[in-house]
């Protein structure tokens, strides 16, 4: 990805003044077998959203104490869910989809890594009808709120979350924010269009069509309260973090570990990761540990 060429195209979009409105996803749940591929093998070790999923692991640590019972809504293949539970052994995970097919890739997924302490069920994260109010201690969901059919179930997914979410528990949510130009939608979609079957660049144009403004975020995590911090990336809401405060401090076998999985990060990944996260960071959101 060229920073200087994105940099562009996010201050044209800044500076454009013209709102689309948002375009709602196709296909609200992703079934199709050769879209839920193309999306299992992006998450991948070697796939293009290995830097992204390392970067929420990263992310999330500090709001993951050990015995935590923490739901990750619209887990999807559960790529990055198996690196989070392999990151906390002592916690229990819950990754929640509506798509069966997903949860079938999710539970292979799991299996292959090793990752045991999870559980998968299938379930809508604007009706989470199966857990009792503040019965969980962390909620995780990224890259998700997109595929909600509109701003009404942005809502009802929010005052869920609060509803099963303890007093003090974790929050962490990133999903795109909508942007206002076709041609910057176009940037990001087709950066690496060599590398992606045609069907995860359709989809992705997709999703950040679907993509909430920045303002329909806020309004609607706004039941939190003043527990949750909102961060927008740079210049533009390519993408939306919404997180609450660091539950705990890493503890330097931690910080070594993390320090490895990113070593372990192949050079073109390690480039895209800091092109990644000088999005956020100059915005204001650090990472919770510094990385060499």
């Amino acid at each position: 990805m060229s920073m200087p060429v994105m940099i562009m195209h996010l201050l044209l979009d800044a500076w454009s003044g013209r709102d689309p409105g948002r375009v709602p996803e196709p296909d609200l749940v992703m079934a199709d077998p050769a879209q839920v591929e193309a999306y299992l093998r992006a998450g991948r070790e070697d796939g293009f959203f290995a830097h992204i999923y390392f970067f929420h692991v990263l992310q999330t640590s500090p709001l993951i104490c050990p015995g935590d019972r923490v739901l990750d809504l619209a887990c999807g293949p559960a790529n990055q869910l198996a690196l989070m539970a392999r990151m906390h052994p002592q916690s229990r995970f819950i990754g929640v989809d509506a798509s069966e097919t997903m949860l079938q890739r999710a539970r292979e997924t799991a299996e292959r890594l090793g990752a045991t302490n999870i559980e998968f069920c299938q379930g809508d994260m604007a009706r989470l009808d199966g857990f009792a109010d503040a019965s969980v201690d962390v909620i995780v969901s990224t890259m998700a709120l997109h595929h909600l059919a509109d701003f009404h179930h942005l809502q009802q997914a929010c005052l869920e979350m609060r509803r099963v979410l303890k007093p003090g528990g974790g929050l962490y949510v990133v999903d795109f924010g909508r942007l206002k130009r076709d041609g910057t939608r176009n940037f990001f979609s087709n950066d690496r269009l060599a590398k992606q079957p045609p069907v995860f660049a359709q989809d992705f144009r997709h999703s950040m069509a679907a993509a909430f403004s920045l303002g329909e975020i806020e309004k609607a995590f706004a039941v939190f309260g003043a527990s949750i911090q909102v961060h927008p990336t740079l210049i533009a809401p390519f993408m939306v973090a919404i997180c609450t405060e660091a539950r705990r401090t890493l503890e330097e076998a931690e910080r070594l570990h993390l320090q490895q999985k990113f070593s372990g990060l192949t050079l073109a990944q390690r480039q895209d990761f800091f092109d990644f996260i000088r999005l956020f960071t100059r915005a204001g959101y650090p990472l919770a540990c510094e990385l060499g």
